[in-house]
């Protein structure tokens, strides 16, 4: 089954297993790792074997294991395929348990086998055993010269096991994305990511370093900057020595291929020194700086050098950014507001309060930048306080900017006055062109417009009243819109029993709405009947992302009905916290008659025996549809690994078949269904609806 495989991430390490079977399962398994010379406590008579005896052991022994730990019959077992050419599988996640040895030995056959592993994923949220990780370092060097992405990220990681892996990578010389995010990095490891770095400085084009713990480390800047072709760069409190910033400094003027940078968690002296060379690097097209909360130091006039020198730069974000005066926050704006390359900016942490209350109105430099900037299509400002004075100003200039298309401001709430309903006026008469605005700002003036409003995506994030009247003229207004194909509802445990039937008859009605995503509270999950009854209707939509929605036994029998009549959903992601078999099977039956879906997400407690039965109805999707390439499963599938074995077998046999009948243009269609049917026969009893 292994054979052509090019990707394992090892995501969620969670299964279960009785206490008795991981004692033999342990038990068996450090008899494997001693007899390959890898016992994780390292007592071996004369040390490690050769990599020939390593790999014989492995071949030997881990072949009866297998058959025995599915003698065992666990009762969870989590396995998400992503396979596009029915033979090539690109992406796999394993999830057994942290503390069952399953893990281990599955990888350690998997990358043995394969030959052709090219991306190796591990976390976020599991544990490494140190079985698993000793497997790793011994296995990872039969992949230096294939594996171009190797990604290790976590909290939960062992120093102990990081150090593992990272020196079973020390071999790889042809890594192009490295991936290093929350680990406890001791100096053995820190120096393991230095030679690593150098060792693959001229392939790599996507680098992410994030040190949870850090002892020494200030070496990895230098080794960054020798990697002179990254396109992508993200570092999350690496520390910078002089001597490191200065390399740093001169890195970023040099690079003629970085186009991405971000810079987290980095004090006033960092940030300084980022910016300056911001100013005459010429490559950049979105740079990201997040600044220490505890470094109050202003950085207004470095921030508009950039402004004002920069000629390339597309996205600039600033967060935690202080402009402690009337004139540091006047530099910044007047600055942007000649800007003339800048697509989006956001900066956070601006009290445009400071300074001009008493001249009667607060924030005109933003006021400014809305009204005249020629070029922004997104501008974010967090905690800044506006009067309604201010408000009606910025109407006026939001009316006058024909660009603009994201506006968020994080302002206090208004009060009802003449300059506040000037402010949601406009927001009425721009809403054919502004997606988002971040205050709630009228939802009567987004009812008016919304028949006649051009967007198309809506973001609705609610905080009104449950059952507010202006909720039920937006959905009015919604329904006559011709133009919005995505609609995002943030907060619709605010809609009661009126606004959930007036969304259903939109979603029964439209034949415009590509994509819906919306979230539940757990009290109010029974309002997702009608609205699934509705999809069933529905001929358009093609996505839906129900949110945390726990549906219950009765709005999964719906589910199940949805599927079976639906003929253009595409793409479901439903994240179902406690659902079992009963919750389950429902939806698996309705997937049997379905074939049309192409992904499926869906989240269970174990155990749970109907995902066994829901991995068969997508390979029977799969069989109807004959769309090899085409055809994107992205699922979890519990059940016995030999099933799921023997499912994917049968997609791979399926694409031979496919490419069989490519060829025999004039076979007749009872030949056609003789050979479908010689096909069907190749899955196994144990894998039969």
């Amino acid at each position: 089954m292994c054979e052509g495989w090019e990707s394992i991430d090892l995501t969620y390490l969670d299964g279960v297993f009785e206490a008795d079977e991981l004692d033999a399962l342990s038990s068996r398994l450090l008899e494997v790792l001693r007899n390959a010379g890898l016992a994780p406590d390292g007592a071996v008579p004369g040390g490690r074997r050769s990599q020939e005896e390593f790999d014989d052991a492995c071949n030997v022994l881990l072949d009866p294991i297998a058959l025995e730990l599915r003698e065992l019959e666990p009762r969870r077992y989590g396995l998400v395929y992503r396979n596009e050419a029915f033979d090539v599988f690109e992406e796999v996640h394993v999830s057994p348990d942290s503390d069952a040895s399953l893990d281990a030995v599955l990888l350690a056959s998997w990358l043995l086998r394969s030959g052709r592993v090219n991306s190796l994923s591990l976390g976020p949220m599991g544990m490494i055993t140190q079985p698993l990780s000793t497997v790793i370092k011994a296995t990872l060097p039969l992949c230096a010269r294939t594996l171009n992405s190797l990604k290790l990220e976590g909290f939960r990681f062992s120093q102990a096991d990081v150090e593992n892996v990272l020196s079973g990578a020390a071999s790889m010389e042809a890594l192009e994305s490295l991936h290093l995010m929350y680990l406890p990095l001791t100096a053995a490891a820190t120096l393991s990511i230095g030679r690593l770095l150098l060792a693959n400085a001229n392939c790599l084009k996507v680098l992410a370093i994030g040190p949870d713990k850090l002892e020494g480390g200030r070496e990895i800047a230098a080794c960054v900057c020798q990697c002179l072709n990254l396109t992508s760069l993200h570092l999350w409190c690496v520390p910078f020595d002089d001597e490191g910033l200065t390399l740093f400094h001169d890195f970023l003027l040099m690079t003629e291929s970085l186009q991405t940078l971000s810079v987290d968690n980095c004090d006033h002296r960092e940030a300084r020194s980022i910016l300056h060379a911001l100013r005459s690097n010429r490559r950049l097209k979105k740079a990201e700086l997040t600044v220490k909360h505890e470094d109050p130091e202003s950085l207004g006039e470095e921030v508009a050098d950039v402004l004002s020198d920069n000629t390339t730069l597309e996205s600039l974000c600033l967060r935690n950014l202080s402009l402690p005066s009337p004139e540091n926050i006047l530099c910044v704006f007047a600055t942007l507001k000649e800007n003339k390359t800048l697509k989006h900016f956001g900066v956070g942490l601006v009290d445009l309060i400071s300074g001009d209350r008493d001249e009667g109105e607060t924030g005109s430099p933003v006021v400014a930048v809305v009204r005249e900037n020629s070029t922004l299509e997104s501008l974010h400002i967090e905690w800044c306080m506006m009067t309604n004075k201010t408000m009606k100003s910025l109407a006026q200039a939001l009316v006058a900017n024909p660009v603009l298309k994201i506006l968020r401001i994080g302002a206090n709430d208004l009060e009802e006055d003449e300059e506040s309903s000037s402010f949601r006026e406009a927001v009425r008469d721009s809403c054919d062109r502004i997606e988002t605005i971040w205050n709630n700002a009228g939802l009567e003036e987004l009812a008016l417009t919304l028949p006649h409003s051009r967007v198309e995506r809506l973001d609705l994030s609610l905080q009104v009243e449950r059952e507010s009247a202006p909720l039920l003229q937006v959905l009015k207004g919604l329904a006559m819109n011709r133009t919005i194909t995505r609609l995002h509802i943030h907060g619709i445990d605010c809609f009661g029993d009126v606004e959930i039937a007036a969304l259903a008859d939109y979603l029964r009605s439209t034949a415009i709405l590509k994509w819906i995503s919306m979230s539940f509270e757990i009290e109010y999950a029974c309002y997702g009947i009608p609205l699934i009854d509705a999809l069933a209707e529905n001929t358009s939509v093609c996505r839906v992302d129900f949110g945390t929605f726990d549906m219950g036994i009765e709005a999964c029998e719906h589910f199940g009905a949805m599927l079976v009549k639906n003929r253009t959903l595409q793409w479901v992601t439903q994240n179902e916290r406690y659902a079992g078999s009963k919750e389950l099977e429902p939806i698996a039956q309705g997937m049997e008659s379905n074939y049309t879906l192409l992904g499926l997400t869906l989240g269970s407690k174990p155990p749970c025996p109907a995902w066994s039965r829901i991995g068969r109805a997508l390979a029977a999707n799969g069989r109807r549809l004959n769309r090899a390439v085409d055809f994107v499963l992205e699922t979890v599938v519990e059940g016995d690994t030999s099933r799921c074995e023997e499912a994917f077998r049968l997609l791979s046999d399926l694409e031979s078949l496919r490419k069989q009948l490519a060829k025999v243009t004039s076979s007749s269609e009872a030949r056609v269904e003789e050979l479908i049917e010689a096909a069907r026969k190749r899955l196994p009893q144990a894998m039969s609806v």
